[in-house]
């Protein structure tokens, strides 16, 4: 996963009140390239992966592919693996009906 400064230096950040770094996790805003904002939430190592989470700020609108795409590319290196995790219903944690996640490993190599 990109730094801190890499991350909140990107166009797509929005340089806002809404930035806030809590140890490992920062929090943002995020513009897509379609004039789209969602707050994101950035991880680093969070129990062994390396986590970003977005959601649009239109309750009604969740991340399209187009747009998860993007928050990759300003969040990882272009040679890093990350991935869409859809988990047994048993471990489902839905806190925001809209938000969507990726997770790679912390090393940025293929899990399969």
């Amino acid at each position: 996963m990109k730094t801190y400064t890499e991350i909140y230096n990107d166009p797509k950040v929005v340089p806002d009140a809404h930035h806030c770094i809590i140890g490992k996790v920062i929090m943002g805003t995020f513009r897509f390239s379609n004039g789209d904002f969602a707050s994101f939430v950035c991880g680093w190592n969070e129990d062994g992966l390396d986590h970003v989470s977005v959601a649009p700020f239109k309750k009604s609108k969740t991340p399209t592919w187009a747009q998860m795409c993007e928050v990759k590319d300003v969040c990882f290196y272009d040679n890093e693996t990350a991935y869409q995790i859809h988990p047994a219903k048993s471990e489902y944690v839905n806190v925001v009906n809209n938000c969507l996640h990726l997770w790679a490993m912390p090393d940025g190599r293929a899990v399969l």
